[in-house]
């Protein structure tokens, strides 16, 4: 049941990012992730988990959404998106709606660095500095 109704969201969600610009000097477009490294105090992740998985991050004006699956693992699938704001290289993103109902209501922000087809994002926290939990990104341009 929930493979049915997650992938309507998920293309719903890309229906309501895709009307974005293409200007390649800006975040606005669409995303894949190259790779990615979360730190807890309790463990550290890697992403994409398997080899393949595809997250696709789609940037919009105001809003943005990212997607992930992996085709060939049951249960490896999942969305997030909502409003985001960038402004002095720090993209915040505000997650309005997401696969994991516990990350509803987050608010998390990230120092963003472009390099032609490529954007990297560290995660910080509201006083610049690095957060409890650490995220690191590294995503190229899909379109």
């Amino acid at each position: 049941m929930k493979k049915h109704i997650l992938f309507p969201v998920a293309a719903a969600m890309i229906m309501l990012v895709c009307n974005t610009g293409t200007a390649k000097d800006t975040l606005e477009g669409s995303w894949i992730l190259v790779k990615s490294t979360i730190i807890t105090p309790e463990d550290t992740i890697h992403l994409p988990a398997t080899e393949n998985a595809v997250h696709m991050k789609i940037i919009g004006k105001t809003h943005f959404a990212t997607i992930w699956q992996d085709p060939n693992v049951e249960n490896y699938a999942g969305f997030n998106g909502g409003t985001y704001t960038f402004e002095n290289g720090i993209y915040t993103e505000n997650l309005q709606f997401n696969s994991n109902r516990a990350s509803i209501g987050w608010i998390v922000s990230f120092r963003v660095t472009l390099e032609k087809n490529r954007f990297f994002m560290e995660s910080v926290d509201k006083e610049g500095n690095k957060p409890e939990i650490e995220i690191s990104e590294e995503w190229k341009r899909a379109d």
